[in-house]
């Protein structure tokens, strides 16, 4: 019988569920989540670049 791959989110919940057993907190769960994911770590650094962009806008700045 072939081996099933497990899908990213079965990966997390699992992950999640096992820290959250342990007691560990949740920026614990986060740090091993990004650590073990090199895919869901370039989209945090993306989220937070463009929340930068929002909250941080200086359109009056810019030349007319």
């Amino acid at each position: 019988m072939a081996k099933r791959s497990v899908n990213p989110r079965e990966a997390m919940h699992r992950t999640e569920a096992d820290m959250r057993e342990a007691g560990a907190s949740d920026e614990e769960i986060a740090r091993e989540l990004l650590a073990n994911c090199p895919e869901l770590n370039a989209l945090t650094g993306h989220v937070r670049s463009l929340a930068h962009m929002l909250t941080e806008r200086e359109g009056e700045r810019l030349p007319q």
